[in-house]
């Protein structure tokens, strides 16, 4: 299962203990003689909490990655999702901190709840939202297409490869390519396996026909949540060609 749906599904569960744990505490202090059981109430708010946190860290810790791995050739999409986790880290923290070491201001802590609440929906949306709308709009190649390719077969030519230098290639992919995508297989990784690309006829994820050209518009402007490599110069683009025309 790719990396991205993972951190998208436990999104979803993340929304959800924010939701729960904001009814309760909603419930709990904006109605108050209406609660049937205050006592439970604060066990939901508790546990839910605890459960956001959780999975907050998780997916705290799988962007982390994804950062570091994407260098400087991260989106301005993801710098503002980073920004907007920064700030739903600090207000989640300074809540808790209210709760537990000055009670003077518990007054505040349903606006700070829904501010948690917002941030998180945010987030949400800019991240998983944004990855299940494009899975949902990015062309899918036509059943089949997925074949050799006569044109790009399994014996590239040799002249073809000297275009660039394949260990420097390497290097690159090892840096920027392998965390999502493996080299030696066809399965996916975060992203598709990138085993036998050219002898395909269509690119994974964009449907696009297999081409130098096409390649290096994923990589530099890449359809679906890949990263955007634009830091890459032209001869580290012809290197890395030169890498992946023999895996």
């Amino acid at each position: 299962m790719p990396l991205f749906l993972i951190k998208s599904l436990l999104a979803v569960a993340f929304i959800l203990a924010a939701v729960v744990a904001f009814a309760a505490m909603m419930t709990l202090m904006g109605r108050p003689g209406q609660q049937s059981d205050p006592k439970k109430l604060r066990a939901v708010h508790k546990t839910a909490g605890f459960v956001y946190l959780g999975l907050l860290l998780v997916i705290s810790y799988i962007c982390l990655r994804y950062w570091v791995m994407a260098g400087d050739g991260i989106s301005i999409r993801a710098a503002l999702h980073a920004v907007l986790a920064w700030g739903l880290l600090f207000v989640f923290l300074l809540k808790i901190t209210i709760v537990r070491f000055f009670k003077g201001f518990l007054k505040i802590i349903p606006t700070l709840g829904l501010i948690v609440l917002i941030l998180s929906l945010t987030v949400a949306a800019s991240s998983a939202g944004y990855y299940l709308f494009r899975s949902l709009c990015v062309q899918v190649p036509v059943a089949g297409t997925e074949t050799e390719n006569p044109a790009s077969g399994a014996d590239i030519p040799e002249g073809q490869i000297e275009t660039g230098n394949i260990e420097s290639g390497k290097y690159h992919f090892e840096n920027r390519c392998a965390f999502c995508h493996f080299a030696d297989k066809k399965e996916n990784k975060s992203g598709p396996g990138l085993k036998g690309l050219f002898q395909l006829e269509r690119l994974p994820t964009s449907g696009r026909p297999v081409t130098d050209e096409n390649i290096r518009t994923q990589i530099t402007s890449p359809a679906g949540m890949m990263p955007a490599f634009t830091d890459l110069t032209e001869k580290d683009l012809t290197d890395l060609m030169a890498y992946l025309k023999i895996l």
